[in-house]
């Protein structure tokens, strides 16, 4: 899931979309490299309950991208699901980060 934004308050109003998208109530981490300004927080929580069928539990992954020379920024929501609770299932293991991170830095602003 995405949202983009072009506005002066891109970087504000793209983090509280994305925050009320997925409920989430935290502080985001913010690191920045040459063109850009990320913002990213994560957030797991179970869907059912585990003593019925079907249950899942679920991990999110959200940053926001901001573009340093202009006013566009593009919030990403990735989700991974864990439907049986009966085996293992790493949720947040770090090829799930990694392979959202290379999505987001794949991330680019046209003029």
């Amino acid at each position: 899931m995405g949202r983009f934004e072009d506005r002066s308050d891109a970087e504000e109003i793209g983090l509280l979309h994305m925050s009320s998208s997925v409920e989430y109530d935290g502080d985001y981490e913010k690191t920045e490299d040459k063109n850009h300004i990320y913002q990213h927080a994560k957030t797991m929580y179970e869907v059912g309950g585990r003593e019925r069928e079907g249950a899942s539990c679920c991990l999110f992954l959200f940053r926001l991208v901001k573009d340093k020379n202009s006013d566009k920024a593009l919030s990403l929501t990735y989700q991974h699901n864990c439907t049986d609770f009966t085996n293992i299932c790493n949720l947040d293991s770090k090829e799930i980060k990694e392979h959202f991170w290379k999505i987001v830095k794949s991330v680019r602003f046209d003029e």
